[in-house]
């Protein structure tokens, strides 16, 4: 039964859209003009996304860099103010608690964005780890706190080859002021007559941004824009349309392709590692080689993949899809997999329920922008 409801609940039904359960939140899965639509709008002009269910928590002191690098599986304290990093948060057996971006927000500051589904357990888990690590007598001067902000929150994602000329329109001050480096943010800036921090990330393989404000000032800007872009420019979306555009840039969803029992080196985002350097939770894991890997895979026939399907190279049975659909975009049908970790993938076919489908690994993300 779902318990909550972000700010825009209510524009959400007005729109006609389709709620429903995520994440213990009623979220819009799609509006009447359906998630295929919405998903070609973010392709090919703009699509406006409530993200508000998601988590952020403030880690403060002159340990939180340090702090970071011990509890992700990337290095956050060489991180410059006004930049955004990726990384996982694992158990000491590697399996994954959840990946998330961090932001630095000042010398001593830190800003973790965290899945929706996870937040109350990364919170825990980030609160256990400050505790032990503050009791070390080594980090006598690297204390850190943790706070969780999530409901002092609004969070919009704008997406899309339109969203710079939009949000431009839209800046209550010089357009150079918004952040054009990918992973990178502005903070204190005005949006419509409201404060905000604009990030130049996304999940769906386009150029688009996230905009954080206070929870009151999210439906002003949620409504400012739509009505700026107007329907030929921009449309609001589902979680339907955010599933299948982050599916077709190749990004991984926890639960899916990342989780307790995956480790994020069977994952294929080695980017996100680093493994050589000082000691982390779930290092001595990590650096055993993996026996399962992440890949792409591309239908050859009829028929659409579909999580826990199970692929097969020749008679032999080596992964299961995590993830697939037929793509929007491409018309194809595409899919991810945790396989085992082989030199070759020749011969692959997967169980489409009971029926053979024959497919080939493909590289990712599943599209060309160009």
């Amino acid at each position: 039964m779902c318990t909550k409801r972000t700010p825009l609940y209510e524009n959400h039904v007005k729109a006609g859209a389709k709620m429903a359960d995520f994440a213990g939140f009623s979220m819009p899965i799609q509006y009447p003009t359906g998630t295929i639509e919405e998903h070609n709008y973010v392709r090919t002009r703009a699509g406006l996304f409530d993200v508000s269910h998601m988590g952020e928590i403030i880690l403060r002191g002159p340990g939180s860099g340090p702090f970071l690098d011990y509890l992700l599986t990337n290095v956050m304290s060489n991180l410059k103010t006004g930049r955004i990093r990726y990384g996982v948060m694992c158990r000491e057996d590697g399996g994954a608690l959840d990946d998330l971006i961090v932001y630095r927000l000042g010398e001593e500051a830190f800003l973790a964005v965290v899945n929706a589904a996870n937040k109350d357990k990364d919170w825990n888990w980030i609160h256990e780890q400050i505790q032990t690590w503050n009791e070390n007598p080594d980090h006598a001067d690297l204390d850190v706190s943790a706070e969780d902000l999530s409901d002092q929150f609004g969070l919009i994602a704008l997406q899309g080859p339109l969203s710079r000329s939009l949000l431009e329109e839209a800046m209550d001050e010089a357009k150079e002021n918004l952040p054009t480096k990918y992973y990178s943010f502005k903070d204190h800036l005005k949006l419509m007559g409201h404060e905000v921090l604009i990030s130049r990330t996304g999940y769906t393989g386009e150029w688009g941004y996230e905009i954080y404000c206070k929870p009151e000032a999210l439906a002003d800007l949620w409504q400012g824009l739509l009505d700026l872009g107007g329907k030929d420019r921009l449309i609001p979306c589902g979680l339907g349309a955010r599933d299948t555009l982050r599916l077709e840039a190749g990004m991984c969803l926890y639960g899916h392709e990342l989780s307790e029992a995956i480790k994020p080196t069977e994952a294929d985002i080695d980017f996100a590692i680093k493994l050589d350097r000082k000691t982390f939770i779930g290092q001595a894991a990590l650096r055993e080689v993996p026996a399962y890997t992440r890949i792409g895979l591309e239908g050859l026939g009829r028929g659409i993949m579909r999580e826990g399907y199970k692929v097969y190279q020749n008679d032999t049975l080596i992964g299961q899809v995590t993830s697939g659909t037929l793509s929007p975009y491409t018309k194809k049908s595409i899919a991810m997999a945790r396989c085992r970790n082989l030199e070759d993938y020749a011969g692959l076919w997967v169980d489409n329920r009971g029926r053979r489908l024959d497919v080939k690994k493909v590289s990712m993300p599943f599209y060309d922008k160009q």
